[in-house]
């Protein structure tokens, strides 16, 4: 009888905890598709594509983490919804880490809301290449703005030289290929995006020889900018 109870306590307990991680798991998707239904950023994207996208997320978030996750989706969408950027600064201290987790799950999901089937690749690559005088590596965009022009230069050169985006616009959570010069012995160099609107933001001293993905965040409210290498 004893070890019945034992038994019965213990399928109890592990049921409780596979609920638990279900529902944390909804809670994460739940609030992940409200907020990429409501975003203009992800409007032309097909519905199947952002349910995909979410559950992209949701699977490179652990358990524990997902309500807290979760929390940042939210904090995310009011600030966008107010018409300010959303980075890194607009997290209170408690949620540092989860907005970590989260932009970090970004960049490997975003080719799926591209059409891409999860774990492979749409416009950006997962590394960085070299070859000859130039190098290649991926950019993430979680600015809160839509970047039209970019430029990139030698660290204390007085020039910013021409825009290297060309016709295209990388929107707010898009991932993009990026291909700079490369001398040799100027591995340091600085990075400058103009936005939609016309406004600007600098990113200082970047080691693009060392650098495989690069995930921009700007606080327009008080001009930091901030970015994660890999």
């Amino acid at each position: 009888m004893i070890a019945l109870r034992y038994i019965a306590a213990v399928l109890g307990c592990a049921l409780t905890l596979s609920l638990s991680t279900f529902a944390r798991a909804d809670v994460l998707a739940d609030t992940c598709l409200d907020y990429v239904n409501s975003s203009e950023m992800f409007k032309e994207a097909p519905a199947s594509n952002r349910s995909k996208w979410c559950g992209c997320i949701v699977d490179k978030i652990t358990p524990r983490e997902r309500q807290s996750v979760a929390e940042v989706i939210k904090l995310q969408k009011a600030t966008e919804a107010k018409g300010q950027a959303f980075g890194e600064p607009s997290v209170p201290k408690p949620l540092a880490n989860a907005f970590t987790l989260y932009f970090d799950a970004l960049g490997p999901c975003l080719p799926v809301m591209m059409g891409a089937a999860p774990g492979q690749t749409a416009s950006a690559p997962p590394a960085a290449s070299t070859s000859g005088s130039s190098t290649s590596f991926g950019l993430v965009n979680a600015t809160g703005s839509a970047i039209s022009e970019l430029y990139v230069s030698p660290t204390k050169s007085k020039t910013w030289g021409k825009d290297i985006l060309g016709d295209h616009t990388i929107e707010n959570g898009e991932a993009w290929k990026i291909t700079v010069p490369q001398a040799k012995g100027r591995c340091m160099q600085d990075l400058k995006v103009v936005f939609a609107d016309d406004t600007e933001a600098v990113w200082d001293s970047l080691d693009l020889c060392d650098l495989k993905k690069i995930t921009l965040t700007y606080d327009r409210r008080s001009g930091v900018t901030t970015a994660k290498t890999e």
